[in-house]
């Protein structure tokens, strides 16, 4: 959403959808970029060596959440 958001420079749209699909309504559960522990085992376990952590945060403040 946040490479969908940037790539067709629709931001609005990105947002909804990251709100939508991340906020809970279809769980109960938020899976915000901004509930990430950092605790760094989704970078162990990364094939690519990406600094998901990193990736989060950038996330998060695009998103505000």
């Amino acid at each position: 959403m946040y490479n969908r958001g940037h790539i067709y420079e629709d931001e609005e749209q990105a947002r909804q959808h990251y709100s939508l699909f991340l906020g809970g309504f279809f769980d109960g559960n938020p899976h915000y970029a901004s509930i990430c522990e950092e605790c760094g085992e989704c970078e162990e376990k990364c094939p690519q060596n990406f600094p998901i952590r990193e990736h989060l945060k950038a996330v998060a403040a695009y998103f505000g959440k």
